[in-house]
């Protein structure tokens, strides 16, 4: 009987040191709308993808591509849900970044995006009241990250850090909340609240995406304006141009150029 005590508190004392997070598990967090989701078609060189690129599913609903809630598998997207996500910018980010780090380095995403979505959604105060407005399409989006899209992001990250480190945030929204001069604070507000909740140190860095000049022409808002006074909310913060959003690949470069351009300029922590 001893023997067996013994033998299962070895067996509890080498699963909790297995538990450690992996430091060369790299996790990288995206939210934002529908370009986070992904807009561009997914073709056949898309679902092709090194195993050392992880995807840890946040949407309940993972039919369109066999993946799970709260378990990891190789990245093939799309990455965001199952409600018409396509391919994004977190597609070849994470593609870029395993290329371009040691062969020991393992690169994990977390990504929770919903289309049209204003800041508001990922405002852990004031998400229930922008949700309880919205049309049925985006509700939808919505109830696949459990009616709180920010709680989700925060829950799975959570579970992403028993196993390996955070290492950034990408963040992709704001043609919804064109005009409005008080979104860069309220990004802010949210990036805090990334901070404190999940207790990382403030010199995560977080990688300001922004459309391509011919969609913000085309849009005739002033969201590259706001873009531009969004406070340096860490110290490192680095705006770049990601993806297309919607516009046509003629129209903007293709995202996996320019995702590749985004991991390039990530800083190795």
């Amino acid at each position: 009987m001893k023997k067996f005590l013994l033998g299962a508190a070895f067996a509890m004392a080498l699963s909790q040191v297995n538990a450690t997070p992996d430091p060369n598990f790299h996790i990288y967090l995206a939210f934002g709308q529908s370009n986070m989701e992904g807009q561009g078609d997914v073709g056949q060189q898309d679902k092709t993808v090194d195993e050392r690129f992880q995807i840890l599913w946040a949407a309940d609903n993972g039919s369109c591509s066999g993946k799970t809630k709260g378990k990891w598998s190789t990245a093939v997207p799309p990455l965001a849900h199952c409600q018409g996500a396509k391919l994004g910018p977190t597609d070849y980010f994470g593609r870029t970044m395993v290329e371009k780090t040691d062969s020991q380095i393992k690169v994990g995403v977390i990504v929770v995006a919903v289309a049209g979505c204003s800041i508001q959604l990922f405002d852990k105060d004031q998400y229930k009241s922008y949700a309880q407005g919205q049309q049925s399409w985006m509700t939808q989006r919505i109830n696949d990250y459990g009616g709180n899209p920010y709680g989700r992001l925060i829950e799975m990250a959570k579970k992403a850090q028993e196993e390996g480190v955070i290492k950034g945030i990408i963040f992709h929204q704001g043609e919804t909340d064109a005009g409005d001069g008080q979104w860069p604070s309220k990004v802010k507000r949210v990036y805090d609240n990334i901070i404190k909740d999940l207790g990382l140190e403030s010199d995560i860095p977080f990688l300001r995406a922004k459309c391509c000049a011919a969609v913000q022409a085309r849009a005739r808002t002033t969201t590259s304006q706001s873009f531009r006074s969004s406070p340096r909310t860490s110290t490192w913060c680095h705006p770049k141009a990601s993806t297309r959003l919607w516009a046509t690949a003629r129209t903007c470069t293709s995202p996996r150029r320019n995702t590749a351009i985004l991991a390039s300029a990530t800083p190795k922590r």
